[in-house]
C-alpha cells in the first residue's frame, strides 16, 4: 500500500507524461512542396511536376452534386493533359441564389486520372448540420433548408512522369 502511495505521490509532482499521437495518415499523404520553390507553369510537357492555375482546359470540373443529407461531395474531374494525375487542389466558393457567399474553401485530392479520362472525386461537405443543398440535385421535402450554388476552380495538379 506505502509502494503505490509512493508511485502516486510521484507522477502527481511530476505530471503527466506526454502523450503522443499515433501517426494513422502514415504514407496517405500527398507530398506537395510549398509554392513559393515551385515555378508556377501550365506547360506540362516541359517537366513540372506541380501545374498552377491551369487556364487553359486543362483539368475540366463538372457534375457537382451533395444532396440535403449527404456527408460528401462529389464532382467530375477531367484530364484533358497529355500526363496522368495524381492530385489536384480546387478552390470552391458556396453562395446563395441571391449570389451571396455562404462559405469558401479549398480541397486537395487525391486522384488517379489518366490522360483524357474523367474520374468521380469525393470529399466530406462543408455542410456538417445538413442544411444545404445544392439546387440542381435533387429536391428536398423538408422546409426550412437553403439551396446553393458553387463556383469551383482547379488552384494546381499534380503530374506522374
Amino acid at each position: 500500500m506505502k509502494a503505490l502511495l509512493a508511485s502516486l505521490l510521484l507522477v502527481c509532482t511530476l505530471g503527466p507524461a506526454p502523450l503522443m499521437a499515433d501517426n494513422t495518415m502514415r504514407g496517405k499523404r500527398l507530398k506537395v512542396e510549398h509554392p513559393e520553390h515551385l515555378r508556377a507553369s501550365a506547360d506540362v510537357t516541359a517537366g513540372h511536376d506541380t501545374v498552377f492555375h491551369p487556364s487553359d482546359g486543362t483539368v475540366t470540373l463538372s457534375g457537382y452534386d451533395k444532396p440535403l443529407n449527404s456527408s460528401k461531395e462529389t464532382l467530375l474531374v477531367t484530364n484533358r493533359s497529355d500526363c496522368h494525375i495524381n492530385g489536384l487542389r480546387i478552390a470552391i466558393r458556396y453562395l446563395d441564389l441571391h449570389g451571396r457567399e455562404l462559405h469558401s474553401t479549398e480541397v486537395e485530392l487525391h486522384s488517379n486520372i489518366p490522360a483524357g479520362a474523367t474520374r468521380k472525386l469525393q470529399f466530406p461537405s462543408w455542410d456538417i448540420q445538413r442544411s444545404y443543398y445544392y439546387h440542381l440535385g435533387k429536391q428536398p421535402r423538408t422546409a426550412n433548408v437553403t439551396p446553393y450554388t458553387v463556383k469551383c476552380h482547379t488552384v494546381y495538379f499534380i503530374t506522374k512522369h
